[in-house]
């Protein structure tokens, strides 16, 4: 964990990126090099006692890959009360500038999930304990044939727009957005290692996301979770992307069986609120048959 205080960020980290960069990036990835991971960073206090000015860096260094959040809650929620209205929206009071948060809508209510949460608690587990052997021996291949960690965590967003780390065996090279920041998927992507190609055609890497389940961050079935800086820029563009929120994300779902890695974000956007809209179960049985289905095919899930 790294705090940053207001004397540590007296200049900011906003314009990282965009012109020179200042010292305390610099500062942040030389303790990431030491520990040989991502590091959490929360800031302690406001940048020249201007609330807005910390969030806008929160947001920057969140673009640039970094799980940057604020750290004192109840200092935030004071200076929103003093602040009398200003500083009033949903995704400012989570600690972010994303509008996203502001735009999901009414969510599925968790009252009509208990079934689902029911069998994703007993398939999550069976699923699990399945998949061991599988990511043991996967886990093997990727030391030896790349560099880098064996899972890949990333932060993702999930139901009403709370974020959380998504856990996948590492397809990509270590380095893959170390020079383009946070794109897209796409067919045939150069960043993909060669036994990451095979296990995103059978699903392997998507294995440890059972713990996902487990933990109640993810479902069996559901909108694949993205990221956080795409799925603000989806928003803006689209503007029905947000309410993919609505419900839990899924490992496998109904944009992936009827879209693939060619689908367009705008696609993705309908086809995950036609599920949702459609919601049941029974649905849900189906998602999973056609997934068992699609294994064998190679198209699917980001």
């Amino acid at each position: 964990m790294i705090f940053i205080s207001e004397a540590t960020n007296s200049y900011g980290v906003y314009n990282i990126g965009y012109g020179k960069e200042h010292a305390l990036l610099d500062v942040i990835r030389m303790f990431e090099e030491a520990a040989g991971k991502k590091l959490k960073i929360q800031f302690a206090e406001a940048r020249n006692g201007d609330i807005q000015e910390s969030l806008a860096d929160i947001t920057r260094l969140k673009e640039l890959g970094f799980k940057a959040n604020w750290g004192l809650e109840n200092g935030l929620r004071e200076y929103w009360e003093y602040a009398d209205g200003k500083i009033n929206s949903k995704a400012q009071i989570a600690g972010t500038t994303y509008e996203y948060l502001d735009h999901i809508g009414e969510p599925i209510p968790m009252k009509k999930m208990v079934w689902k949460r029911f069998w994703d608690i007993i398939f999550g587990l069976i699923g699990l304990i399945i998949s061991i052997p599988f990511i043991f021996i996967f886990g093997i291949i990727i030391k030896l044939t790349s560099k880098g960690p064996l899972f890949f965590k990333q932060e993702r967003v999930g139901y009403m727009g709370k974020t959380f780390d998504v856990i996948k065996l590492r397809s990509m090279r270590n380095d893959a957005e170390a020079k383009t920041g946070a794109v897209w998927a796409q067919k045939n992507d150069p960043r993909v290692t060669a036994v990451g190609r095979f296990m995103r055609k059978t699903r392997v890497d998507e294995l440890p996301q059972f713990w996902n389940v487990l933990k109640g961050d993810m479902s069996l079935v559901g909108p694949r979770p993205e990221r956080p800086v795409l799925t603000e820029e989806f928003s803006r563009q689209f503007s029905d992307f947000p309410k993919r929120l609505r419900i839990i994300p899924g490992i496998t779902g109904y944009a992936q069986i009827n879209g693939g890695y060619d689908i367009t974000p705008d696609e993705k956007c309908k086809l995950d609120n036609y599920y949702i809209e459609h919601f049941s179960v029974w649905f849900d049985i189906k998602m999973l048959v056609g997934t068992v289905k699609i294994i064998f095919t190679g198209d699917g899930a980001r």
